[in-house]
């Protein structure tokens, strides 16, 4: 079903030196033009997938954090002289660290009016995967970048490497690269030898593109409209409007680039931030004498009569603002501060006034308690009402803490993180630290400011002032189960959509029940009774009833077992499946074993009952903190039989987790694959009294492409052809302390101490 390369190409007559001066003109602004500083300048997209121009890729990538979607209709050269051709194109790239970008797209070639939905009818339909990289260069030096085109598959058609460098000016970007061509790529009429370009900026939102593929002349232009509508993201257009190709039509692009929110400590090192932190010096060197003061008498330690008196009016003020919040109290003398009997009573109304505001913020299992040895507060809590995840949680109530009156009269608070009953992550907060950084940090602080580590027990010492129970009895979460298979040998896309509703029920102290049910939505052609995939798509069943005990042997320690009755790829099993995970040096290095049992159940109209199965698995993990990074390599034994290894980067963008996954098994099938998870739901979970509704907090949705099989058939093999196998194939679960408490193993002391700033700001 593929055209041949050898088919020759009609030139329409082109200005003799368009391709000289585009090249030269590129040179000279590379060599001899300084950068501008204040520069018009937007990123557009190719049409094959990479920053760039019209089709030729400059040094620029994706903002890290960013996501786009796009589609274009731009027809590949390699077919522009077969009749009666048309194309889409859509593209998904995505910025997963800074200097890196990975795009994928599927390309479909057919002819117009061709009918859908038969096997084979088109002239290409293609799955192709890019990366580009970013050099670190000083920025008063040209951009330099090197990357490859369509870079894993089993039919490898546009495989390019490619090297190119771009120059920014104010009103002009010149690039100018080299792509070499792969031996087994099958296309030939694309991006090959010298290749260059030009970006004329019109406006903030407009420019003219010209290039040179090596092989041809473009010319064009591209808009970028940036928040329209108000929203946070970015629509992108643009268009090949000339070609030196006679047979080659004009083309459009349109698109989006959304910007995801990402815990990064990059914002420290910003200018705007350390300018921002400059202007708060004066605001916080007036405070601090006060806090100061005020601890140090708190301690005995001797200040001068000035200071006491001062810092005795700053606390009474903000006593009597505390106060004023509960009916029947009043701000009394400074005698509160040497009179145990009223400073008892007093602390126990403010902890009661607190714990209200917490219980009405979205906490629960709240636990206050003081020691007046250390002048230190002891605070557990468990996140009840935010969606995404602790991180949130945890954000909301260093918020709230920093901002509670009367937290003077503490040293030191010690917080204690709660999850499923289970003391998870322990911190210790210095007040004055506290209070000094409250409008966000300028430096990392020190072991004694703030410090972070793994708990397994209540550590509350002294008396208990406040104390609340647990108000969520149950969690619904209301999220899509999602299947689709992309540019199989029937259609370029097929999907099964149902509505997924997990039952989530805590029990006792690190335990809980799930229960899930999914109920048809949608779907398309294919998913039909007696199409390819009917056996494949959604059916209204409950997919999932386990019971889930998680034990904490060690502070860093983590033993998960699973019970009950599980659906793997649509077929039922009695499950029984353990996870143990230790977060050693600080969750910087991982170590995990997995081992499960799955017992067949009668399956099919035939009712024939499905063979056992073993799953064993060893894994360990990389946490690059100051990265936002994590590289896991897992082997084992998984639900086909097979015994495969994954390697998987993991790039993290605040609630978001992008992934790249690698592998092989010993089946001969390997493949590569492109997820992505993030919480399907807002900030705050709905609360209706004892019950919570929200999205899924990690949804996940997963893109895999075949890069070596054992039958070689060269195809976008699907499990829908008979001798797929899916290799490296966990059974899912719908919880997993792991992934909720642990936010895919970086709620970690080390990962914490990196991002205290996320805190705080």
């Amino acid at each position: 079903m593929y055209c041949s390369s050898a088919l020759k190409k009609k030139h329409k007559p082109q200005p003799p030196l368009l391709r000289q001066s585009v090249i030269a003109l590129a040179l000279i602004s590379i060599s001899q033009s300084p950068m501008a500083e204040d520069r018009l300048e937007f990123k557009s997209q190719t049409v094959y997938g990479a920053t760039g121009l019209l089709t030729i890729p400059t040094a620029d990538v994706m903002d890290y954090g960013n996501v786009s979607m796009s589609y274009n209709n731009f027809l590949n050269p390699e077919y522009q002289s077969l009749d009666n051709r048309e194309a889409q194109n859509f593209l998904f790239g995505v910025g997963v660290f800074p200097g890196l970008e990975l795009f994928g797209r599927l390309a479909e070639v057919h002819e117009k009016g061709y009918q859908t939905h038969t096997y084979g009818n088109f002239d290409s339909r293609d799955l192709i995967g890019n990366v580009k990289y970013k050099l670190p260069l000083p920025s008063s030096w040209p951009s330099f970048a090197v990357g490859i085109q369509d870079a894993a598959g089993l039919a490898v058609k546009e495989r390019r490497y490619y090297a190119t460098s771009t120059f920014h000016s104010r009103f002009v970007d010149a690039t100018l690269g080299y792509a070499q061509k792969a031996l087994d790529s099958r296309h030939d009429e694309m991006l090959d030898g010298v290749f260059a370009g030009l970006d004329v900026k019109v406006s903030s939102f407009a420019k003219i593109q010209a290039e040179h593929d090596g092989l041809e002349q473009r010319a064009g232009v591209a808009f970028n409209w940036d928040q329209p509508f108000g929203w946070d993201m970015n629509l992108m257009a643009s268009s090949v409007l000339y070609s030196s190709l006679e047979d080659e039509d004009p083309s459009f692009s349109i698109g989006l680039n959304i910007p995801l929110g990402r815990a990064s400590s990059s914002k420290n090192d910003s200018p705007d931030y350390k300018a921002e932190q400059a202007s708060q010096t004066e605001y916080i060197s007036d405070n601090s004498s006060q806090k100061t003061a005020y601890i140090a008498q708190m301690s005995g330690a001797e200040v001068s009569s000035v200071e006491r008196q001062n810092a005795e009016k700053t606390v009474l003020n903000r006593l009597e603002s505390e106060f004023a919040l509960f009916p029947g109290n009043e701000v009394i003398n400074s005698e509160i501060y040497t009179e145990q009997g009223n400073v008892d009573e007093q602390l126990m109304s403010w902890a009661e006034g607190f714990k209200a505001k917490l219980i009405e913020a979205g906490f629960e299992h709240l636990t206050f308690s003081y020691d007046p040895n250390a002048s230190t507060l002891y605070l557990s809590y468990q996140n009840r009402a935010y969606a995404h995840g602790e991180f949130a949680a945890l954000k909301a109530l260093m918020t709230e803490l920093k901002n509670q009156s009367g937290i003077e009269r503490f040293k030191h608070i010690e917080i204690l993180t709660v999850k499923e009953g289970q003391p998870l992550m322990a911190l210790s907060v210095e007040v004055d630290w506290l209070l000094e950084n409250e409008k966000g940090i300028s430096k990392s602080p020190t072991s004694t400011q703030f410090r972070v580590q793994f708990a397994n027990q209540f550590h509350h010492k002294g008396r208990i002032l406040a104390s609340s129970g647990k108000q969520e009895w149950l969690d619904i979460e209301v999220s899509p189960a999602f299947k689709a298979f992309y540019g199989h040998e029937y259609d370029i896309w097929d999907y099964s959509l149902a509505l997924r509703t997990n039952f989530k029920v805590p029990l006792w102290q690190g335990a809980n029940a799930s229960l899930v049910h999914e109920m048809p939505v949608a779907h398309s052609y294919n998913f039909n009774d007696g199409e390819v995939f009917d056996d494949s798509r959604h059916e209204s069943r409950w997919s999932e009833l386990m019971l889930h005990q998680t034990i904490q042997p060690l502070p860093s320690l983590l033993n998960t077992t699973s019970v009950g009755r599980l659906h793997v790829y649509d077929r039922p099993y009695n499950a029984l499946i353990n996870t143990t995970r230790w977060y050693g040096w600080g969750g910087q290095h991982q170590f995990y074993a997995q081992f499960g049992k799955l017992y067949g159940e009668l399956y099919g109209p035939n009712d024939y009952r499905l063979a056992d199965r073993e799953i064993e698995v060893l894994g360990y993990e990389y946490l690059w903190s100051s990265l936002n990074l994590a590289l896991n390599y897992e082997y084992g034994q998984y639900y086909e039989q097979d015994l495969s290894s994954k390697v998987t980067l993991k790039s993290f963008l605040g609630d978001t987790t992008v992934n790249l996954q690698y592998v092989q098994s010993d089946l001969g099938w390997s493949k590569v694959g492109v997820g992505i998870s993030f919480p399907f739901w807002g900030q705050k979970k709905i609360e209706l009294g004892p019950v919570s509704i929200s999205g899924d907090q990690n949804w996940t949705h997963q893109i895999v492409t075949t890069v070596d099989d054992p039958s070689g058939e060269g195809r976008n093999l699907t499990s829908a052809n008979a001798n797929y196998v899916n290799v490296g194939l966990n059974p899912w679960i719908s919880q997993t302390l792991h992934q909720e408490g642990m936010q895919h193993g970086r709620f970690t002391p080390d990962y914490i101490q990196k991002h205290v700033d996320y805190l705080l700001n």
